[in-house]
């Protein structure tokens, strides 16, 4: 029985120390944001390291980007929660990123490397669930109206419902929506007009404080701005300007970093 103890200890300790990797880190934040982990809450900051299976909601206002060792981004709107369910990232090989959303709206940057066969990006709600291979979309859920929203930003974006007997599915491109209500189907895909994305796009700007070297340390020494923004030349909040779209986070951590020189920067995405 003894035996029998420590060997399960043993196995669990290894279990939970393979669980317990790094898969990401805050890459900035503005507002009030918290992180929970094995059933406690703290507040997050600039740099903050994420682990497989943890959550993170913002406040209100509270708006979070995260960066991911796969490349992909993922910026969390105002009252927000996820759920970082599954994150396996094999460079070469297949690749795997699970997120629930339980409530508010996430914009997705997903990396070129979920373009390898047999590798899949996907965010899910109670209602839908979002997949793609190397693009960016918006996904918002709204749990009081049991209502989810996808919206293509640039790629293809597979949309289906979570219930197992509905098997349509509906494809979204950019600037097209559709929605996924509870037991439903997803509607089809519609043209969404540019006004109205930009107004869902903007709710994913924010200003806020970003730690240099931390994510230099995921992209090989690069600084870091939003891609498509241009840097003021003697301060550090980059212009709003919004550009369809990097592939990934390297492109939004490219610029030169002689911009840097402070430990705690504003950024505006």
């Amino acid at each position: 029985m003894t035996r029998l103890l420590l060997a399960f200890l043993v196995s669990l300790a290894t279990a939970t120390a393979a669980y317990a990797v790094e898969i990401g880190t805050v890459a900035s934040l503005r507002g009030s944001a918290e992180i929970g982990r094995n059933g406690a809450w703290s507040e997050a900051s600039a740099g903050s390291p994420l682990q497989q299976g943890d959550r993170i909601r913002t406040g209100n206002p509270g708006r979070v980007r995260i960066v991911f060792q796969d490349d992909s981004l993922l910026t969390l709107n105002d009252d927000t929660e996820i759920v970082l369910d599954e994150s396996v990232f094999t460079p070469e090989g297949e690749s795997r990123s699970l997120t629930s959303l339980l409530r508010g709206a996430v914009n997705a940057v997903v990396s070129e490397y979920y373009e390898n066969p047999g590798s899949e990006y996907s965010i899910r709600t109670a209602t839908a669930t979002a997949g793609v291979r190397g693009t960016e979309f918006i996904m918002s859920y709204f749990p009081e109206r049991e209502l989810a929203e996808v919206i293509g930003i640039s790629g293809q974006v597979e949309v289906r419902s979570t219930l197992a007997d509905i098997e349509d599915s509906v494809y979204v491109t950019a600037s097209e929506v559709s929605q996924v209500g509870a037991g439903k189907a997803p509607t089809p895909s519609q043209p969404l007009s540019e006004p109205l994305l930009e107004e869902r796009l903007e709710r994913f700007d924010f200003v806020g404080t970003t730690r240099i070297e931390d994510l230099a340390a995921w992209q090989g020494g690069a600084g870091f701005v939003a891609g498509g923004r241009e840097s003021a030349p003697t301060g550090f909040v980059a212009r709003q300007e919004r550009v369809h779209r990097p592939n990934d986070a390297g492109g939004l951590l490219s610029d030169s970093p002689a911009i840097f020189t402070e430990r705690q920067l504003g950024v505006r995405f």
